[in-house]
């Protein structure tokens, strides 16, 4: 994204609610940061939705980055504790009885819920889920992490 760019998203957020106390400049800086990484049609499709959706106050950045990164590689429906459970109780089933193993429909679910079954290491639903809640968290660092060269708050 071009600093152009975000400065028209900033303009367009503000414009729907408000400006906040900190100021336009802090909020310029601030969305830079954690936006320029992100394709400006993407983020502004989030800000579209969420003015859309009408929301009454203004998002936070870290939830229009989450919402732009989730809604681009299609993450934004990872199965809930029991749902993921429930996925991993089938694949064991399925190993025991010596067949393949369901699928998810979706390769990265499949990988994390693998990942959390090794992790896990038994077939008890307390161990997974525990695991299943660590995957998750460690997924969601690395997923939704800054570049390394993300622009500096007082550049």
């Amino acid at each position: 994204m071009q600093k152009a760019e975000l400065t028209a998203i900033v303009d367009l957020a503000c414009s729907n609610w408000g400006s906040p106390d900190g100021g336009k400049v802090a909020l310029y800086r601030t969305w830079w940061r954690y936006l320029a990484d992100l394709e400006y049609v993407e983020v502004l499709k989030t800000v579209d939705g969420m003015i859309l959706e009408n929301i009454r106050w203004m998002p936070r950045v870290g939830e229009i980055r989450r919402v732009t990164i989730d809604r681009v590689t299609g993450l934004s429906n990872l199965p809930d504790a029991e749902r993921a459970w429930f996925l991993a109780a089938q694949r064991w089933e399925a190993v025991s009885m010596g067949v393949d193993p369901p699928s998810s429909g979706d390769e990265e679910i499949d990988k994390l819920i693998g990942i959390a079954m090794r992790e896990a290491g038994t077939p008890e639903k307390r161990a997974f889920v525990s695991s299943w809640s660590s995957v998750l968290q460690r997924d969601e660092l690395q997923r939704y992490a800054l570049p390394e060269d993300a622009p500096e708050v007082l550049s």
